[in-house]
C-alpha cells in the first residue's frame, strides 16, 4: 500500500525503492525490538528485510531492462567441448567466457556435408 500511494507521487521504481527503503528500517527496528523482547521477531524482521531487498532489486532490473530485445541477451558463440578433452581444456574454457554449459560431443562422428 506504501509503494501504491508512493507512486502517485513519483515513478514506479523510486516509489519502490522508497518503500523498500522505509520496509528495511521497519525490519531493523523491529529486529532491535525483538533482541529485546521476542526472538521470533528477529526472524520476521529478517523476512521483511530480505523480501523488501529483492522487490527492490526486482523492480530495478525488470526497469534497466525494459525495452531491450532478447537478442541482446542471446549467446551466439558456443563452445563445444570433445569428449576427449580434458578437465583442463574444459576449466579454460569456463574461465575464459561467460558459458557455462558445454555441449560434449564425438566431433568424429559429424558429418560435414
Amino acid at each position: 500500500m506504501l509503494r501504491a500511494f508512493l507512486a502517485l507521487r513519483f515513478d514506479y521504481v523510486r516509489a519502490t525503492k522508497i518503500a523498500a527503503a522505509i520496509g528495511q528500517g521497519m525490519a531493523l527496528l523491529l529486529g532491535m525490538l525483538g533482541l529485546f523482547t521476542n526472538p521470533f521477531l528477529v526472524f520476521i524482521a529478517l523476512f521483511v528485510w530480505i523480501g523488501a531487498a529483492a522487490e527492490s532489486g526486482a523492480v530495478q532490473t525488470k526497469a534497466a531492462l525494459a525495452g531491450l530485445p532478447v537478442q541482446a541477451a542471446i549467446l551466439t558463440d558456443f563452445e563445444v567441448l570433445s569428449y576427449r578433452d580434458s578437465l583442463a581444456t574444459a576449466s579454460q574454457a569456463l574461465l575464459a567466457g561467460s558459458q557455462i554449459d558445454f555441449r560434449v560431443v564425438d566431433v568424429s562422428a559429424i558429418e560435414f556435408a
